[in-house]
């Protein structure tokens, strides 16, 4: 399939989704803490706040970056989820890049996705023993670039990730650059302390929280010290 057209297909469908979205949590982070390596604190890299909502069937991730993105650049993003649904927990990522957690036991689900490829996503789940091949657009999330307002909307299902009910899960938002399993976090939202160099390992210590219930509003508890609440 064409990349754009695989772009506006996957974001029709996430945008439909998120019709129905109620108000979420924001999440902030830091504004100065990009290395320079990425070009500068004005980078889609830099991730300025993180806002999660839920419907009765999906979770978005609404990220605002610090510069605005396209099909062009080289700009990745991802969100590690730790459930209590699952008790066979990663400390790594699925992907090979030097990126860890350690909160809440590990991660047992992990969206990677690529806006350069036409709004693609990649959705991983924690096996007894090993981490599942990725399922690709829709099959348990989906991405929706806003250009515009400089956001990048990722959907996550909640049956994919065990939550159908009411349920809590801690998590972590990465920025990342394109370049293989070398590569670590340009930008993490639990973290404001700046990120090192591109091969620089990442540890996720202090994940978010976040609650989910329907139709009732979320609740929240913070692990961050660098994050604030505000709901809408």
């Amino acid at each position: 399939m064409n990349r754009f057209l695989a772009f506006a297909t996957n974001s029709i469908a996430a945008l439909a989704v998120s019709t129905s979205a109620m108000a979420g949590v924001v999440y902030t982070d830091a504004a100065n803490d990009l290395h320079s390596f990425y070009g500068g604190q004005a980078s889609v890299l830099n991730i300025l706040s993180v806002e999660v909502s839920h419907t009765s069937t999906h979770i978005r991730f609404s990220i605002t970056t610090n510069g605005q993105s396209n099909l062009f650049l080289n700009d990745q993003f991802a969100v590690a989820l730790s459930t209590d649904a699952n008790l066979n927990r990663s400390n790594q990522v699925p992907t090979g890049r030097p990126i860890f957690f350690t909160s809440n036991g590990g991660i047992n689900y992990y969206v990677d996705t690529d806006v350069h490829y036409g709004g693609w996503t990649w959705f991983f789940s924690r096996g007894a023993t090993a981490w599942s091949s990725p399922a690709q657009n829709g099959s348990g999330s989906s991405l929706a670039p806003n250009y515009d307002t400089n956001t990048i909307d990722i959907y996550v299902s909640r049956s994919s990730i065990g939550l159908t009910a009411d349920g809590t899960f801690y998590f972590d938002v990465y920025s990342q650059q394109r370049g293989g399993t070398g590569v670590g976090a340009a930008d993490a939202l639990s973290s404001s302390t700046t990120t090192g160099s591109p091969t620089d390992p990442f540890t996720t210590t202090n994940a978010l929280a976040y609650a989910t219930g329907y139709p009732a509003t979320p609740t929240l508890s913070l692990t961050a010290s660098d994050s604030t609440l505000q709901t809408g």
